[in-house]
């Protein structure tokens, strides 16, 4: 079993933020108070950089490792 890998942990990092942003803003619908909305703008920022950062690093390791994603097939 191997490690988790870096993008992993930022793609859920990227998930929680989703989830957090979804409950405040039902929260702000329900009560009316707008007061916790720069929560919800500071949760997409770090969301969105959360998954850029995933993605550049996912990307990056697949350039740097093909094998791990291209295996070799066997010869018929």
């Amino acid at each position: 079993m191997s490690a988790l890998k870096p993008w992993t942990l930022m793609f859920g990092g990227a998930a929680a933020c989703v989830a957090a942003c979804v409950y405040l803003i039902w929260r702000i619908t329900v009560t009316g108070d707008p007061s916790s909305e720069w929560a919800v703008w500071v949760l997409v920022l770090v969301g969105f950089a959360l998954f850029a950062g995933g993605y550049l690093s996912e990307s990056k390791y697949r350039r740097e490792h093909p094998e791990e994603y291209r295996p070799e097939w066997p010869e018929s």
